[in-house]
């Protein structure tokens, strides 16, 4: 297994182990965003500060989800654009586009 990270959501590879992402990989960024954006506040117990807050009557906020990123994401990881796209009048789905700057490998 790779130096790497449990994948989320979480899965099995076809050959039965668990899958990760590459540590520093885009791979993981956008996991990583995934899991924080799907994620309300309080919701971990070991970690209840992980998330964003309930977006059920405001949405998601560019603002919640940099606060998330700037505590528990990656150094370096801008997000570019976030996009609310109205699918019902009570649905929503969202566009997340991110950068980030070059990150030396060996150092992570």
């Amino acid at each position: 297994m790779a130096d790497g990270v449990i994948s989320f959501p979480f899965r099995l590879t076809p050959q039965g182990h668990v899958a990760t992402a590459l540590h520093g990989s885009d791979q993981e960024v956008e996991e990583l965003l995934a899991a924080l954006v799907l994620t309300h506040i309080g919701e971990r117990p070991m970690e209840p500060d992980f998330g964003i807050p309930d977006p059920t009557w405001v949405g998601i906020t560019l603002n919640d989800v940099e606060t998330g990123l700037a505590e528990f994401g990656p150094p370096g990881v801008t997000i570019d654009i976030l996009d609310e796209e109205p699918l019902t009048d009570t649905q929503s789905s969202y566009v997340l586009s991110w950068s980030r700057e070059p990150v030396d490998q060996e150092s992570l």
